[in-house]
């Protein structure tokens, strides 16, 4: 059990930390780490994401993505796909060349901690860690599935 606790703990501790690097660099009192991740994501898809894409790629809330993608929009740093222009439901959002400078700029400023936080890292090591998170995560949404599956079943034989 120890494993697991020290895991969680580092995870949490490591997401708060990004998230207070990622705000750091951002001179934009209205935007946050959330706004970031998304434009970094869409400036490396062509083709967009869509609301739901988003929510399964960062575990986030309809609400607060629909927040933050309303607001990148706002600003002109994203829109629809124009692919996707009839549709009411599931079109996908691109990065604008707005967004794209906006992120470049940002990107100069982040580029120097990516920098710090590689040191003394080889790329195998690398490797390794992005392979053994990646199974971790999958491992942990196998598991939240599994458990809201029981609550479903719980809720439908207590009805």
């Amino acid at each position: 059990m120890r494993v697991f606790e020290v895991f969680v703990a580092t995870l949490i501790r490591n997401q708060k930390n990004v998230q207070k690097i990622i705000d750091s660099i951002i001179e934009d009192n209205e935007l946050r780490h959330n706004h970031i991740l998304v434009l970094g994501i869409l400036i490396q898809q062509k083709d967009g994401f869509s609301a739901s894409d988003f929510c399964n790629i960062f575990n986030y809330d309809k609400a607060l993505i629909s927040r933050v993608t309303r607001q990148l929009a706002n600003r002109g740093f994203i829109c629809r796909n124009p692919k996707d222009e009839g549709l009411a439901r599931g079109y996908k959002m691109i990065i604008t060349e707005a967004g794209k400078e906006y992120m470049k700029a940002n990107q100069k400023k982040l580029s120097k901690y990516i920098q710090m936080f590689m040191e003394g890292v080889t790329q195998e090591e690398q490797d390794v860690f992005l392979k053994t998170t990646e199974k971790f995560g999958r491992n942990l949404d196998k598991v939240r599935r599994y458990i809201e599956s029981e609550e479903k079943e719980e809720k439908k034989n207590n009805a």
